[in-house]
């Protein structure tokens, strides 16, 4: 992401949080980001667009300390999921989302998309929840697995707002998280496959993230970000980083890009521009190696079919 853009989000983003999202006009974003009104709409076609980019880059923040935590760890370890969890609580509070989503306004035609957005992420959490107490308790429960995805989160949900009700100050995220999964242990010690299932798998194929994108386009568009990072990088004062971004336009020019290296270099590439304005570029890459990573998989399952 340029500069530019970055300073058109992070303006909009305070925006929205100090005065309220209906209450914040274009004219508002373009004072405090000093732009015109055309740099405005060179990236963006409304104030419902720019909220989805930060909602957006939000939730490859999530997508990013998640895998983070994961790496190298088992997929039943209960503790890096509690901890996946409250990544999701700590990055809205940071970004203050219960404010944001506080100010916007009831679904209309003209806001469909925006809502329609925000839906979809919410369903996708679900979605992730659901794989993720899969990979903990195993494939018998696969078939109940969006039942008690919910069930979690409700009880995560419902919790949380009556321990900040009564005890505000001494709420604590993962004891909440880790309260409420063994609530979920109780039920599960006692699953019977003959139980009524209520949110078939089925309902949430939509929300399942399946990239559109092919590997041709994956590396066409990281090789673009890379172009924009090496011109941004003084290869004299920051050696380190060039040879991260080099190493890159190398391996995913290969015939099969070795996954597992792209990633340990683009967390040091991350780490390289933490704080600057091209952190949210490198974060990226690490999202379209996602994409890559997932095509493999789906090839490798079709050749052993």
């Amino acid at each position: 992401m340029n500069h530019k853009k970055k300073q058109i989000i992070d303006a909009a983003q305070s925006l929205f949080i100090k005065k309220g999202f209906t209450s914040t006009s274009i004219q508002d974003i373009l004072d405090v980001a000093s732009i015109s009104k055309g740099t405005f709409y060179n990236y963006f076609t409304s104030k419902n667009e720019c909220l989805i980019e930060l909602l957006q880059l939000i939730r490859e923040e999530v997508v990013y300390e998640r895998k983070h935590l994961a790496a190298s760890k088992e997929a039943s370890d209960k503790s890096v999921f509690i901890k996946q969890i409250a990544v999701r609580f700590h990055i809205d509070k940071k970004h203050n989302l219960l404010a944001l989503f506080s100010s916007l306004p009831t679904s209309s035609t003209e806001d469909d998309e925006l809502h329609m957005y925000i839906k979809t992420q919410y369903l996708q959490e679900i979605v992730w929840i659901a794989e993720r107490l899969t990979s903990i308790y195993g494939d018998f429960i696969k078939n109940h697995a969006y039942d008690y995805a919910v069930s979690l989160l409700g009880n995560l949900h419902f919790t949380s707002k009556v321990l900040y009700d009564v005890r505000p100050r001494t709420m604590d995220v993962e004891t909440i998280i880790n309260f409420s999964l063994t609530e979920l242990d109780n039920i599960i010690r006692t699953h019977s496959n003959d139980k009524p299932i209520l949110f078939q798998t089925e309902y949430f194929y939509p929300y399942i993230a399946k990239p559109n994108g092919s590997l041709k386009e994956y590396k066409f568009e990281m090789r673009q970000i890379l172009t924009s990072l090496e011109q941004q990088t003084d290869r004299e004062s920051e050696p380190k980083t060039s040879h991260f971004i080099d190493f890159l336009y190398e391996e995913i020019e290969t015939k099969e890009p070795r996954i597992f290296l792209l990633e340990s270099v683009i967390q040091s590439l991350i780490h390289a521009f933490e704080g600057s304005d091209n952190e949210n570029n490198a974060r990226h890459l690490l999202t379209l190696l996602y994409y890559m990573e997932n095509l493999a998989s789906k090839k490798t399952l079709s050749n052993k079919s």
